[in-house]
């Protein structure tokens, strides 16, 4: 340990790689560290990531690495506006039963003629909040932004060459005017893209309108990672729905319930014990399949938040099930960030690699990939809401997830 003390004197932990290279660096980090807690992590310090290729991209003070299970639900049975076949998807998660139930929902809507998807591009959100004189002048700057839109659009894109500015919202009250600005980021997630891009153009804003200031880059209403009603709204990212029809003799056949149940049980449990909680977003567990999907193919998992959020029907038609979601704003992407990790990248191709075909997706990949995770979060709903009419999850997580007086 006399080494590492050596190594470490006067040298701040988290600038040990401008001594020496990342690999090195991260070594003997993890081994100040042990000494100073007076325990060994050997299973955190194994990894098979390189840390130079994450310096300065993914981590900062660097130590090792966690694994988190992926299973495999599927086949999807997919058509949609960019995803049309059958997929499998990959859930990276450590809750038992998750998977299972997923793939029990695949399964019933692929016997039923598979999901049909709709999706809409809105683009990720950055809104900067500039501080007025009031409410006189934030109507003219406002004013100002509407005439010069196609400069600002301009000028977005020649700081941040692959992005496009969409739109810009104004929001007032009082001395602050939100700019609430929509990008397309071009196959990436984008919020760094997004928030230098609203820098530059807070910056013009304020040179051509004088008594203008700029109080913050992100004034809170883009809203990144926050459950909003805007966000439910307006929306962010991607707007994805998807619709089946289960018929009657494949719910008694596989869930051993009915349409009527199961559409009681979303009218009281999801719509009115919802409502009466005070939430804002209407489903069952969108956040699981969301989170597993998220985890597994390398994005910004705080944005399960509000790549969650939405709302699931289930209606009775003449016995059979007709079952509807609409995610409201799923940001995610498929270049940059943790997309770029060996097996998060891997876990999107194998996602966005058709069945029949063995084709993978090349172009429109992160649109291709929003329509199969909401079509997996699709599934989740039917599975569960199936299970709760029979109580068979009580079962489930018994024997897939452990029972809860069981040691490790």
């Amino acid at each position: 340990m006399t080494e590492i003390i050596k190594l470490t004197s006067g040298k701040k932990l988290h600038e040990l790689e401008k001594y020496y290279p990342p690999k090195e660096a991260r070594t003997i980090r993890m081994k100040y560290i042990e000494h100073k807690l007076h325990q060994n992590f050997p299973n955190i310090n194994k990894t098979g990531l390189q840390a130079n290729k994450l310096y300065k991209k993914n981590i900062e003070n660097y130590i090792g690495s966690v694994e988190i299970p992926i299973g495999i639900a599927g086949p999807l049975k997919l058509n949609g506006d960019y995803a049309k076949g059958d997929f499998y998807i990959p859930l990276a998660t450590t809750e038992g039963t998750l998977v299972a139930s997923t793939n029990r929902g695949a399964k019933v809507t692929s016997q039923s003629g598979g999901i049909i998807l709709t999706s809409e591009y809105i683009g990720a959100t950055r809104a900067p909040l500039l501080r007025t004189s009031g409410i006189i002048k934030s109507r003219e700057v406002s004013i100002w932004i509407e005439k010069n839109f196609s400069d600002l659009a301009v000028l977005a894109q020649t700081n941040e060459k692959y992005i496009k500015l969409l739109k810009i919202e104004c929001f007032a009250h009082g001395k602050n005017l939100w700019l609430r600005m929509n990008f397309d980021t071009n196959g990436a997630m984008g919020m760094n893209m997004a928030t230098k891009a609203a820098n530059y153009l807070s910056q013009e804003i304020v040179k051509k309108n004088k008594g203008v200031e700029l109080l913050t880059v992100s004034g809170n209403m883009c809203a990144d990672k926050k459950p909003t009603v805007l966000n439910i709204i307006s929306g962010r990212g991607r707007r994805v729905r998807a619709e089946a029809i289960i018929k009657k003799e494949i719910l008694k056949r596989y869930f051993r319930t009915t349409a009527k149940k199961i559409a009681l049980v979303n009218k009281n449990k999801v719509w009115e014990g919802t409502a009466i909680s005070g939430g804002i977003s209407y489903n069952a567990h969108f956040a699981n399949i969301i989170a597993a999907a998220y985890c597994a193919c390398g994005q910004d998992l705080a944005h399960v938040v509000d790549s969650s959020l939405g709302y699931c029907t289930m209606e009775d038609d003449d016995g059979d099930l007709y079952i509807s979601i609409t995610l409201s704003c799923m940001m995610l992407g498929t270049i940059g960030g943790g997309t770029r990790l060996p097996k998060q990248f891997e876990a999107q191709n194998l996602m966005l690699s058709e069945i029949n075909t063995g084709k993978m997706t090349i172009n429109n990949r992160t649109h291709t990939m929003a329509e199969i995770i909401a079509g997996a979060v699709l599934c989740g709903e039917l599975s569960l809401h199936a299970a709760l009419t029979t109580n068979e999850h009580i079962k489930a997580h018994d024997n897939l997830g452990g029972k809860l007086n069981e040691n490790n």
